[in-house]
């Protein structure tokens, strides 16, 4: 059984893949996916609310040049609201946008960088994950992994035509600096890539600060590395976090206007991050001066003391002087936000469900799958291997035990630990073709057989894991228990072209999941958007419309200046809205008709009326 990069392969040249096949493979399955459904890009739709959000602000930045303006577009109506997101990513946008530019207005080149975007993102991330493992892999094991990456549902999500955001852009840079970390870690630091390294950590930070997991992950499997083998050395270990700090100084100037430096966000970068990654550059830069004048303070046990103690003592700095720090980026939100919003959001909820014990059950795996297999094998891998190998793989099962409980917690985590658990899958796909090849032989007899058997191993091991997941899906009683969503793109178009209500901005206070998409397709403010700092906006709404004193509602309206209702007759976010047994909201008038005397029904077209109710306040 061969496991070890050095080990020879078995395969006859003729029958290994080249690395271009799963890259051609990936750009066949997304021409696929839009020909199915080309309506996508033909009505210029995206997947989601924060696609919307992003290409208006992006908008915003050309048509004001305001760099500093970190205001959500129209939002909060009329008192507005900041957004947490960072520039990098509208950069990538406003550069993505130049090629379309000579044969459209700015707004359909934006839409079209911000559709394809992802997808383009998701072709350099497959390269690059190949191009990562590298240091760990066979040569001719290496485009197996890649199709293993084209079956990977987390990742597909984050990466699909259409998804306007900046998500696909961190897993693309968490890819890229998993594969300088295998290089630093299993064939030796050069101060080149100990550079890149802290470059991209640091710009993946900025991007956004859940950068600091995977930044964690790093640190910790170099530590151990340095403790254990002096590979990399403190020297190496000073390089990479002295870059990272660098790195997001200049982010954090080039983000913020110089009056904003020192202001404090846990939800988007900051000075808080400045002062907590300050202290592994200091650290390693310390060592490395003590341990050049001191060498007794390189053994390992000095070593293991020195970094206990400074790891407490550093969180325990951070804590002192910010200590809402390790609640994560949603501490300050809201208790009431939270229940109303956050706790509906499907990307931050719990992958396990004590309520719903087969669609759980379902969901690990068909998002977690690999992890029956990876990680037996992860563990027999650090074990056979010595040296630098090694200690890659030990990076590998840091990352594993990281993203694996987290994505229990969060399900939108699991995009990193599909990333990581696909490694050692894919090594025991290669273990299994080459016995096969072993038994089969390759004798032009036996040349079908064998090209015949690879071939099943492989889209076995591709979808083993999906199809177990749809077996399940289809065992579950109740897995479609949705109420339906109300389609809102062509209400937002008909908010923007109708003659007497596109001719001017009015305020609309409309469901927090329909305000981007409005504001992006309309010239109208809104009130609520779903995001973490527009909690005036969030509480107002749900406030209005679960009501069950008019006067409370009719308050609402009068003090923000509302001019038009807008309610969506069915969805997720309608039932919250819905009184429980005989108590009856705003909105449950609303939708029987029963219809305030301050609020005027506005007749809508029947293909729009079914979904939607518009009403106009009366003053």
């Amino acid at each position: 059984m061969t496991l070890l990069r050095s080990d020879p392969g078995t395969a006859p040249r003729h029958l290994q893949p080249s690395w271009l096949f799963p890259v051609l493979l990936l750009i066949t399955l997304q021409i696929a996916m839009v020909w199915r459904n080309p309506a996508i890009l033909e009505n210029q739709y995206l997947s989601d609310a924060d696609g919307y959000t992003r290409l208006a602000r992006v908008e915003a930045l050309v048509e004001n040049g305001d760099w500093y303006d970190d205001a959500a577009v129209r939002a909060n109506v009329p008192y507005g609201t900041t957004l947490h997101w960072t520039r990098p990513f509208d950069v990538l946008l406003l550069v993505g946008a130049l090629p379309f530019q000579p044969f459209m207005d700015l707004k359909s080149a934006l839409y079209w960088s911000g559709a394809l975007i992802n997808p383009l993102l998701h072709i350099g991330a497959l390269v690059a994950l190949m191009w990562a493992v590298w240091p760990l892999f066979r040569r001719q094991d290496v485009p197996y992994l890649g199709v293993l990456v084209l079956a990977l549902p987390a990742v597909h999500s984050y990466f699909g035509i259409g998804r306007a955001d900046h998500h696909g852009l961190i897993l693309f840079l968490f890819v890229v600096l998993l594969g300088l970390c295998l290089r630093i870690l299993a064939m030796g630091s050069t101060v080149k890539v100990l550079i890149a390294a802290g470059l991209t950590g640091a710009l993946m930070m900025w991007v956004s600060v859940e950068a600091l997991v995977t930044i964690a992950v790093v640190l910790l499997a170099l530590t151990v590395s340095w403790i254990v083998r002096d590979r990399p050395n403190s020297a190496d270990l000073a390089i990479f976090s002295g870059t990272l700090w660098l790195g997001l100084v200049v982010g954090l100037i080039v983000e913020h206007p110089p009056d904003a430096l020192l202001s404090i966000a846990f939800d988007g970068l900051s000075a808080v991050h400045i002062f907590t990654l300050a202290f592994p550059a200091a650290f390693f830069a310390a060592v490395h001066t003590m341990e050049g004048r001191f060498p007794i303070w390189a053994q390992m046990s000095r070593r293991l003391s020195l970094i206990v103690v400074a790891a407490a003592g550093g969180c325990g700095l951070v804590t002192a002087f910010f200590p809402q720090f390790f609640g994560g980026p949603y501490v300050d939100v809201n208790p009431r936000v939270v229940s109303v919003w956050l706790d509906k959001v499907q990307e931050v909820r719990a992958l396990i469900s004590v309520e719903r014990p087969l669609r759980s059950l379902r969901e690990v795996v068909f998002l977690l799958g690999h992890v029956i297999v990876a990680v037996p094998v992860l563990i027999w891998l650090v074990r056979r291997n010595t040296g630098a190998e090694r200690q890659g793989w030990i990076f590998i099962a840091i990352a594993v035990g990281t993203f694996v409980p987290l994505t229990l917690y969060q399900v939108r985590w699991a995009t990193y630990a599909e990333f990581v658990l696909v490694i050692p899958y894919a090594v025991l796909m290669g273990v299994t073709l080459d016995a096969l090849q072993r038994r089969l032989g390759s004798r032009n007899g036996r040349l079908v057989l064998l090209s015949m058997s690879r071939a099943f191993v492989v889209v076995g091991f591709t979808s083993v894991f999906l199809l177990f997941g749809a077996v399940l899906h289809r065992l579950e009683a109740n897995s479609d228990t949705g109420t339906g969503k109300c389609p809102q793109t062509p209400m937002a178009i008909y908010l923007g072209k109708n003659p007497e209500l596109g001719k001017a901005s009015r305020r609309v206070l409309a469901f927090m999941f329909d305000g981007p998409e409005i504001v992006y397709r309309s010239p109208h403010a809104v009130v609520a958007t779903p995001y973490q700092r527009n909690t005036a906006g969030i509480l107002d709404t749900y406030d209005f419309f679960a009501a069950t004193d008019e006067a409370q509602a009719r308050k609402i309206v009068d003090r923000r200046g509302i001019e038009l209702v807008l309610l969506c007759r069915h969805g997720n976010e309608a039932q919250q809205y819905k009184g429980k047994g005989s108590v009856r909201t705003i909105y449950d008038s609303l939708l029987a008709g029963d219809t305030p005397a301050w609020l005027r029904t506005w007749p809508l077209p029947k293909d729009l009326a079914g979904n939607h109710a518009l009403f106009e306040v009366i003053r």
